[in-house]
């Protein structure tokens, strides 16, 4: 009878042994998941997120967008100088630069450094300040609408410019990368592409010809993070 008991005891105290084997080991497996998605948590947490802010969102109307020489002004006396627009209703302010080369205007120097805004376009373009030459150099010009804005990087994290995507009033997105370029070439022609990464603290003009027409808000987003601007 007592060696009976004995081996109940015996058997009932590696059933609870073993039992608490099992609890023991599922505690230790509780706690090494709830270790590691502590430490996955913890390592989202130390990734930055990208941040970004807009500023001077504007649509330009009967902008000026490239112009063309078309008479160098050869033995005109004329000199380095600026290019004005006139004629022409509405917020104005075009302007360029030329450059001179063996008594004439280098064709290929003309630079857009204000595109301006029209709702009447202007007559004519010439060459200001320098009285009137003879031959007279001439110019023909494009007119269309421009979007602008400066965006900057405020995060702490550089970004691609693959993974940003620009909307206007929220239609079909468009990739940043494929409207970055490195700001505009001599007689408008249309520069390479810029750097793929936009960088800590780095603003960008954004110069975009011929937008959706009829924006009224530009938005962009990327990794979860949107900003927007009324225009």
């Amino acid at each position: 009878m007592k060696s009976e008991m004995a081996g109940s005891v015996g058997i009932g105290g590696l059933i609870i042994g073993v039992s608490l084997l099992v609890v023991f080991s599922m505690a230790v497996q509780t706690m090494s998941y709830q270790m590691e998605t502590s430490i996955e948590v913890l390592d989202a947490a130390a990734d930055p997120l990208p941040s970004y802010a807009i500023a001077d969102a504007s649509l330009l109307e009967g902008a000026i967008l490239s112009v063309t020489v078309t008479g160098t002004g050869l033995g005109s006396g004329v000199v380095d100088g600026t290019l004005v627009a006139n004629g022409g209703v509405g917020l104005g302010g075009f302007s360029a630069t030329f450059t001179v080369s063996s008594g004439e205007i280098d064709t290929n120097s003309v630079v857009i450094t204000s595109h301006g805004s029209y709702s009447t376009l202007p007559t004519s373009i010439t060459v200001s300040g320098q009285g009137t030459l003879n031959p007279a150099p001439t110019f023909t010009f494009t007119t269309g609408n421009i979007f602008y804005a400066n965006l900057t990087n405020t995060g702490d994290m550089t970004i691609k410019t693959d993974d940003v995507w620009l909307f206007f009033d929220g239609e079909s997105p468009t990739k940043f990368s494929s409207v970055h370029r490195d700001g505009w070439a001599q007689n408008q022609a249309t520069p390479p592409f810029a750097s793929g990464n936009w960088y800590v603290g780095e603003t960008v003009d954004l110069i975009l010809p011929n937008p959706p027409s009829l924006t009224t808000r530009f938005a962009v987003t990327s990794e979860g993070y949107i900003a927007a601007e009324a225009i």
